[in-house]
């Protein structure tokens, strides 16, 4: 046993999964090491030892554990020891949105709560058979690899791969960050339904048209083009830039369906007879 001062201090003593402790100690054995147990977690030798001044000053990162008050406890080579509690507010997360989409969309990746360190963050899928690295990036395209801020989170985006590399089906993610960090979580690959219908059966001449356009996920770059009963090609549309969601499906507004930033105005001396229209996605259309 050790007769004389030990005390042990942390700071802070509360907040989040990956929040950064500053670990300061006195009256430890000199120029040893010493482990760190938080919760039921045990990492052996941890930092860089006891100093000859039987001081310890580390950093600590609070692992990825669930809400709720732990003991965090430091024990030298001669079993002196003290705990301290750190409460922990809220845990390591990762959101895509969607948590499920077609070949070659662009899903939004977002991670809260990894270490408080600026580091990168590696991505891997797999399913049962095999394993695709992921190339989550930041910025646009083609974009920087995703690190973490120094609150320890990102956000960034990944291109599902096509078709001819992910089938249909369930996937899993492995996510790992700075200081050994690491979740799990589901992904799905699935088709692109698309509905589109015209807004109504039958137009005049000066009728604008438009069209009903749904689909489970919002296309950036699709567009349509529309033949004339001769199979001439009358507009192509402007880019479906801009989708709003209502409910659980996307769609695109009237007033965003242009040619060359004008409405598709049918002229007086338009064709009459049976209009054709076609949906445009990269790979797909409809």
């Amino acid at each position: 046993f050790k007769v004389g001062l030990i005390a042990l201090i942390i700071n802070p003593v509360y907040g989040e999964a990956g929040s950064k402790l500053s670990i300061t100690g006195i009256g430890f054995k000199a120029d040893s090491s010493y482990n760190v147990t938080f919760g039921t977690i045990l990492y052996e030798d941890y930092g860089v030892g006891v100093t000859s001044g039987e001081a310890i000053s580390d950093i600590f990162y609070v692992p990825n554990v669930g809400t709720g008050v732990y003991d965090m406890t430091i024990t030298d080579e001669d079993e002196n020891e003290m705990t301290v509690e750190f409460r922990v507010t809220a845990v390591t997360g990762v959101t895509l949105d969607p948590a499920m989409a077609p070949n070659t969309y662009n899903v939004t990746v977002e991670g809260y709560n990894f270490a408080d360190h600026i580091d990168t963050v590696d991505f891997v899928l797999y399913n049962a058979t095999e394993e695709w690295g992921m190339n989550v990036m930041q910025t646009v395209t083609p974009g920087t690899p995703v690190k973490t801020d120094i609150d320890g989170n990102f956000t960034a985006w990944w291109e599902v791969l096509d078709e001819d590399t992910l089938s249909l089906g369930d996937y899993t993610i492995n996510i790992t960050g700075y200081d050994d960090f690491f979740l799990q979580i589901p992904f799905s690959v699935v088709e692109a339904r698309v509905d589109v219908a015209p807004r109504k059966a039958l137009f005049d001449r000066g009728d604008t048209i438009q069209f009903n356009v749904k689909n489970d996920f919002k296309f950036s770059e699709s567009y349509m083009k529309i033949w004339d009963p001769y199979e001439n090609l009358y507009w192509q549309t402007d880019a479906f830039g801009e989708w709003l969601k209502v409910g659980d499906i996307y769609t695109v507004p009237y007033y965003l369906q242009t040619s060359g930033k004008n409405t598709m105005e049918l002229s007086q001396d338009a064709p009459l007879g049976t209009w054709v229209y076609v949906f445009y996605e990269t790979g797909t259309t409809e």
